[in-house]
């Protein structure tokens, strides 16, 4: 990371939220392999959006994705994980865009098959967060 890039990512932090259902009660390490699903399925959003810029298909809001993601690559990977309840829960559902991530769990563990544990945001300016992703907890 140059010195420039690092300035800027400073200036103006890009993130990607990872938001748990805290109601849910999971341990830790079923929480961080939850996230850690959240994470990588937004990966797999990016590599699709690329594929289709790749044919000429990206627009809009599509291409600022793309390249909003590269520079949050080219920074700091910066990740924030917070906690909602489930009345924050379903409002979060409602605000998710279609580069947005639901975690939906398998059950093969703590949880019942076809839970929703976390819902992973895109990378965004944290200055361009939502009032209701600004209210909520960091996950401690």
């Amino acid at each position: 990371m140059s010195d420039n890039t690092s300035t800027v990512a400073a200036a103006e932090p890009i993130v990607m939220y990872l938001i748990v259902r805290e109601s849910l009660g999971m341990s830790i390490g079923k929480t961080a392999a939850q996230c850690a699903h959240a994470s990588q399925m937004l990966q797999i959003q990016f590599e699709e959006l690329k594929s289709k810029d790749l044919c000429g298909w990206c627009e809009g809001t599509d291409k600022y994705n793309i390249e909003l993601f590269n520079k949050w690559l080219d920074t700091s990977y910066r990740k924030v994980v917070l906690k909602a309840s489930e009345k924050e829960w379903g409002k979060l559902k409602e605000l998710m865009t279609d580069t947005d991530v639901l975690v939906i769990d398998a059950g093969l563990t703590e949880i019942p098959s076809n839970t929703e544990t976390v819902i992973g945001l895109f990378p965004i300016k944290k200055s361009s967060v939502n009032k209701t992703i600004k209210r909520l907890q960091v996950l401690k």
